[in-house]
């Protein structure tokens, strides 16, 4: 490893940031050479070589995956070792993640639709208030898309199909994908799409997707009928404009309505079917302005959520309503020899009462070098479900709260970042009350070590975490895990190879008892060739050397799998 690590560092460097402009982070122009330490930007042909924005997400620096079996399946998201319900998942500002219970569903969203994701590391509660503990996944629609059709074919009944068209102010695009998985009722089917209209100061989109996912087991049940399925539908009014003296306005408002339903008509206890409905109206309105040292911006926001729920044994919720109101602002200065980032939000809820969540951050550029330090706050709303869902719920939960402090350092294409976060009043299920209580405290500490340039990508990851409540390592969380890539081309062939590690980390078996499990290794290859002009190929081959693995205990990995496509531009 510290051949490795020497090798890279002998290499010659030029910096990839400096035009690039990270969006989720502020209102403002914030370019990602001073957010390297804490974001990142993949977009291009980094994106779209992959299916899903699980597979995205899980080979680079920012982030770690892991899947309960085949592609499609339940997958669990640890940014900087926080709970998946503790990243806000946002498409183009509307928040994704489900009111239900504050899940994210990364396996649903296929990446035909977007142009880029940005990933931002630590508490962002300043800005965008609950879930934004552990960080931001944001998804941009690829709203300057051009006239293509691509097709797909692999192994186990694997085909992706993908139309686009463009033309003025009007950009259509429309996904399917499917495969079989491994066993009898293993497959995965998605449809999504998007319709979008570019007005001089007022836009519209529509975002639509469905999917299905078959389970073939549950525990060591086989279970050859069980399925859930999933639709989305999101209709927002997006806006900007140019006011007075150079000041600015943007906004939307949206609205998103969600239906998952899972059905069995063999499960043993007698649960054979089950449906959620959920909805949530959002608006996001932010003014600011950009200054020769100075950038300031307000902003105010407002949501109301409400879910139903019910299954073969009767009505669990009935439309129960949760709503939050937020004001927020966010600036930044520059000095002669550094620059003070600072940011403060109010919430106000229907059901927790109040929250306050500052950031303060400084960034030192020394030539080529940029130090920082940053400190912040961050929270989680109770979700619907914790709160409501009969027996269990508990309307007197708080808000879980995060306190994290961070330092790192930059050196063009290198980054080193230190980080610890303090987590309390996680809400948990007591077994003694038989409900949702905050009961749970934990602490998560780590180092992070990324180099990147225009063939060459590498990562390496320490994570240290204790459950205070239970004085053990907190589950599923790798002490070390890594990424090595290579990019290039020859002849007009564009190729790339990226390897993910994992390391062993815990996890709990059918009896619930905590066991350790193997580190392994994955391999993908990817390669994209012009045939024609307007015709171009595609061949890829995942988990390239077929390693026989397991994410998440008793669910075995994809083996190896082969790729090939062809896309045509009109």
């Amino acid at each position: 490893m510290i051949y490795l690590i020497v090798f890279f560092f002998s290499l010659s460097l030029f910096s990839q940031f400096e035009e690039t402009v990270v969006i989720t982070a502020s209102p403002y122009k914030t370019t990602l050479e001073e957010l390297q330490n804490h974001a990142e930007v993949i977009e291009g042909e980094n994106l779209k070589e992959k299916d899903s924005l699980e597979e995205v997400l899980r080979f680079n620096s920012s982030s770690f995956i892991l899947r309960s079996g085949s592609p499609g399946k339940v997958s669990s998201l640890f940014l900087r070792g926080s709970e998946s319900n503790h990243t806000l998942l946002l498409l183009d500002g509307m928040p994704l993640n489900d009111p239900y219970f504050g899940n994210i569903y990364l396996s649903e969203y296929l990446t035909d639709s977007f142009s880029k994701v940005e990933i931002l590391k630590g508490p962002y509660s300043s800005i965008y208030g609950s879930e934004a503990l552990g960080g931001v996944v944001s998804l941009f629609l690829d709203k300057n898309i051009k006239k293509n059709l691509s097709l797909n074919f692999g192994e186990n009944g694997y085909y992706d199909f993908n139309f686009s068209y463009g033309k003025d102010k009007f950009n259509f695009q429309f996904s399917k994908h499917n495969e079989n998985g491994r066993m009898e009722n293993d497959g995965w089917e998605e449809n999504q799409g998007f319709f979008y209209y570019n007005g001089e100061n007022i836009k519209t989109f529509i975002f639509s997707r469905k999917g299905k996912v078959e389970i073939p087991f549950n525990g060591t049940q086989i279970t050859p009928l069980r399925n859930q399925k999933t639709d989305d539908f999101l209709f927002s009014i997006p806006f900007e404009k140019e006011i007075l003296n150079g000041w600015n306005v943007t906004g939307f408002a949206g609205f998103l309505k969600s239906n998952f339903y899972f059905e069995d008509p063999e499960d043993q206890w007698g649960y054979t079917w089950g449906k959620t409905k959920s909805q949530r109206i959002f608006g996001n309105f932010k003014i600011f302005k950009s200054f020769k040292d100075f950038h300031i911006a307000f902003g105010l926001e407002g949501k109301e959520e409400k879910v139903w729920d019910k299954n073969v044994f009767g009505e669990n919720l009935k439309g129960e309503k949760f709503q939050n109101n937020a004001i927020f602002f966010q600036g930044k200065k520059t000095f002669k020899r550094f620059n003070l980032q600072f940011g403060l939000r109010y919430d106000k809820s229907s059901n927790f009462g109040s929250s306050i969540n500052p950031k303060v951050g400084l960034f030192f550029p020394i030539k080529d070098f940029n130090f920082y330090i940053q400190a912040g706050k961050g929270f989680r709303a109770p979700s619907i479900g914790e709160l409501y869902f009969p027996y269990s719920g508990n309307k007197n939960l708080k808000e879980e709260k995060l306190q994290s402090y961070e330092a790192g350092l930059s050196y063009k294409n290198f980054t080193l970042n230190f980080f610890k976060n303090d987590f309390k009043n996680l809400i948990d299920f007591e077994f003694s009350t038989y409900k949702f209580e905050n009961i749970g405290k934990a602490k998560t500490e780590g180092i992070e070590f990324s180099f990147k340039n225009s063939f060459l990508f590498f990562s390496l990851n320490y994570l240290k975490t204790n459950d205070l409540t239970k004085g053990e390592e907190l589950l599923r969380r790798p002490k070390f895990s890594g990424n090595l890539g290579f990019f290039g081309n020859f002849k007009n062939i564009n190729f790339s190879f990226s390897t993910l590690y994992v390391g062993k980390r815990w996890d709990v078996d059918s009896s619930f008892e905590r066991i350790e499990m193997d580190s392994f290794i994955r391999e993908d290859l990817s390669l994209n060739f012009n045939i024609f002009k307007t015709l171009k190929g595609n061949f890829k081959i995942e988990n390239l050397f077929n390693s026989s693995y397991e994410e998440v205990y008793g669910y075995k990995a994809l083996g190896r799998r082969a790729i090939f496509g062809l896309k045509k531009g009109f």
